[in-house]
């Protein structure tokens, strides 16, 4: 004899499935500003190189014509997970590209672990969660 749901359990395991999804959402946050960040991933971007970063949307240096009163970064998205922080960045200028910055919660504070340069925009947390 092969075992079979009963419409009861079927019904059961749909319910466990749907609430572990609702609870993943919940446990990722997109970020679409500068200061939806925490301060010290915030920080850390000011000063990584010290020449500031403009805001979503923002004014920055896109192409190798350089204004000297914008910032030659922009900020693109984030998304937070409880123990994960992914950033994207543009980077302006001559080699004008984009870098993925992630951060890893250690003893409640926020530290930088890894820098990788992307191919192009990524307009989306579930890309930028890869």
């Amino acid at each position: 004899m092969s075992p079979r749901l009963s419409s009861y359990s079927l019904a059961a395991c749909l319910s466990c499935c749907a609430f572990a999804i609702a609870q993943n959402a919940v446990q990722q946050r997109e970020v679409r500003s500068l200061n939806e960040l925490p301060p010290e991933v915030l920080a850390f971007l000011i000063q990584d190189p010290p020449q500031g970063i403009a805001d979503r949307g923002g004014k920055s240096n896109v192409t190798d014509v350089v204004d000297q009163t914008l910032p030659m970064r922009r900020f693109v998205l984030a998304v937070i997970t409880p123990v994960r922080l992914v950033v994207e960045v543009e980077r302006g200028g001559r080699s004008h590209y984009f870098q993925k910055l992630e951060f890893h919660q250690v003893y409640h504070h926020w530290m930088y672990q890894a820098r990788n340069y992307l191919d192009g925009k990524i307009d989306d947390v579930a890309t930028l969660l890869r």
